[in-house]
């Protein structure tokens, strides 16, 4: 039975590490959908915050701020739990790497398209 065992547990690891793949793209979809409302709640805010640096209305302007950062803070949220879910490939830099690039290309942050727009200085009355 011990034998039976170890061998079960050996055809699981080998099916595991040699589905590197399988193992990236989970994470991804996982992390994706994490990121999903945080990323339409960025488009929100940066249209708001557009629109109030466009205006100069300071208030506004701050309070599209910081509805931007719990943007930042929800995704943030939800790439340390890639790190609890998913520790081989987050101690892994090419694995973790990998990831990036694929999450880049499957769900693309909405606000790296306008870092430059947002970087502008905010209009001062």
């Amino acid at each position: 039975m011990i034998g039976n065992v170890n061998i079960l547990f050996l055809l699981g690891f080998f099916s595991y590490s040699s589905q590197p793949d399988n193992q990236l793209e989970k994470a991804t979809d996982e992390i994706c959908l994490c990121l999903e409302a945080p990323y339409q709640q960025a488009e929100k805010a940066l249209k708001q915050l557009l629109g109030a640096q466009i205006s100069g209305d300071l208030a506004k302007v701050t309070q599209s701020q910081d509805e931007m950062m719990a943007v930042i803070n929800a995704s943030r949220l939800c790439l340390e739990s890639f790190h609890h879910l998913y520790p081989d490939i987050a101690q892994d830099m090419t694995l973790k790497g990998e990831t990036l690039k694929r999450l880049e290309s499957k769900c693309p942050d909405p606000l790296s398209a306008h870092r430059s727009q947002l970087e502008e200085e905010v209009p001062t009355p």
